[in-house]
């Protein structure tokens, strides 16, 4: 998505001349066929920029859509769309204009995260994007800006930086109610009448707890028999950034978060008589079975301890939020923490001083490699393959004939069974020009036999009604998820 936007956002001449920059959101509804719906800003910049972005949001071609109950959804996005001002000469333009159109992200870019450097390579699809803020791509060309981004941010750099800020909440919420600006970005405490969940708070509190089942394979951290919840309810009722005040287990952490999101829409507070963003606090009282709670490590332990982090392998760096991370996309996450001196020293001298009081270790699914691909830009009978057309191709009876097809035929992998894995595996494939299905590979991989499995459905899909460009039937790039569920 963001190559896309790279590759199609226009600075106006207007804006740029005059040297106008900011950031336009948008909010817009991927509906059920994946169309894109209804764009509108919702934060503004200026006229000529926030324009331009609705233009960028009208031009995506069809998603994947959200599923609720199996079925395909309409669901509402917010996207911010960043314009930053860099003068260039007028010799060098036409020069930066080619490189943009090549330049992506990839594996060499080094990641940032609110000033820490992340280690190159690091996977951008296990980021649990409710908490990004802004996120900027700094590209290494003409020859003078790529030196200085060296400069800036090391040798790592010379491939280009993605430059990520988390949200920060608490600057941003308001302690008084006396003067209302019609700012629609400030969060308020306190207001003339609160959020209401259909039902009162008893009802969203049972509704809750009713959801939350405790994967005790998952963590080795006690969970309280309480616990507080803290979130905003937006102007439109959404419910958006969940924290959870008492507990710093971050998978438990997450597993509510995502619970809280999937709620009713609520009745929104108001100010004034104008709705507003209010900040809700509220406490979640959680029944476990005893013999399902782990002892290792308490929480008052852990929220004295900052742990170190490794994901796939790798050592993040000091200071990273574990929070940061969408904890749904691992297939593994263990805590581990030394009971005695003798102990901590043997962290120390494997992990170094960082990992004195430990680590949390967590595995994501991996893209899987692809060794030695052939040629993928034309398919089986040499025809170009498209990855946007006028026309997408459709499965007989449309997505939900498609959905039922993939749930009747998936058969889940036994071994992944008694491994507890479950999550979702990513695949491409082309739909040719005759409606066939070929060269069908994986983008986000889950497990070895998920991914396997995965493919064999893909692979066994009847023939389709093919996509068209200018009339005329063509082969195109399609993208779906394959869920897979314990």
């Amino acid at each position: 998505m963001y190559a896309f936007i790279n590759q199609n956002i226009h600075y106006p001449e207007e804006a740029y001349k005059n040297k106008t920059e900011g950031k336009v959101v948008v909010q817009f509804i991927v509906s059920e066929t994946g169309k894109i719906k209804n764009a509108t800003v919702v934060r503004k910049a200026s006229p000529e920029l926030d324009q331009e972005a609705v233009r960028l949001i009208n031009s995506f071609p069809a998603w994947v859509p959200g599923i609720q109950n199996g079925k395909p959804v309409s669901v509402y996005f917010t996207l911010p769309i960043t314009f930053k001002y860099t003068p260039v000469s007028d010799v060098k333009k036409s020069n930066i204009r080619n490189d943009s159109t090549n330049w992506k992200i990839t594996d060499s870019t080094l990641v940032i995260i609110d000033n820490l450097k992340l280690p190159l390579g690091f996977n951008l699809d296990v980021i649990n994007t409710e908490e990004i803020d802004t996120g900027f791509a700094l590209k290494p060309f003409p020859v003078e800006k790529k030196i200085k981004l060296i400069n800036q941010y090391g040798p790592l750099a010379k491939n280009g930086v993605l430059l990520l800020e988390t949200y920060k909440l608490d600057k941003s919420i308001d302690d008084t109610t006396s003067n209302i600006s019609g700012d629609d970005k400030s969060i308020y405490k306190s207001v003339d009448k609160m959020p209401q969940f259909p039902g009162g708070d008893i009802a969203f509190v049972s509704n809750v707890a009713n959801k939350i089942k405790y994967n005790n394979m998952k963590s080795d951290l006690e969970i309280p028999d309480e616990i507080y919840v803290s979130f905003v309810i937006g102007r439109t009722g959404k419910l958006k950034f969940p924290r959870i005040i008492n507990s710093d287990d971050p998978y438990w952490n997450n597993v509510t978060k995502i619970i809280m999101r999937s709620m009713h829409d609520w009745i929104p507070g108001e100010s004034h008589g104008k709705k507003v963003n209010v900040h809700v606090k509220l406490p979640i009282k959680i029944s476990i079975d005893e013999n399902q709670k782990k002892h290792s490590c308490n929480v008052d332990e852990y929220k004295k301890k900052k742990l170190l982090i490794i994901l796939d392998g790798d050592k993040l760096p000091e200071g990273f939020d574990i929070n940061w991370l969408d904890l749904s996309k691992f297939i593994n996450y263990k805590v581990s923490t030394p009971t005695n001196e003798k102990e901590k020293l043997q962290y120390i001298e494997k992990y170094g001083i960082v990992g004195k009081d430990g680590i949390v270790e967590v595995k994501s699914a991996k893209k899987i490699q692809k060794i030695n691909n052939p040629d993928r830009s034309k398919d089986s009978i040499g025809n170009n393959i498209y990855s946007v057309i006028e026309v997408i191709p459709e499965f007989p009876g449309g997505e939900e004939k498609l959905l039922k097809f993939i749930n009747k035929n998936l058969k889940y992998p036994e071994i992944s069974k008694a491994n507890h894995i479950q999550g979702r595996v990513i695949l491409r494939f082309v739909v040719n020009s005759m409606g066939n299905v070929e060269k069908a590979e994986v983008i986000r991989s889950l497990d070895p036999e998920c991914d396997k499995e995965a493919l064999r459905v893909i692979n066994s899909l009847p023939t389709w009604i093919p996509g068209r460009q200018n009339g005329v039937n063509v082969s195109v790039w399609y993208t779906l998820p394959i869920n897979f569920s314990l």
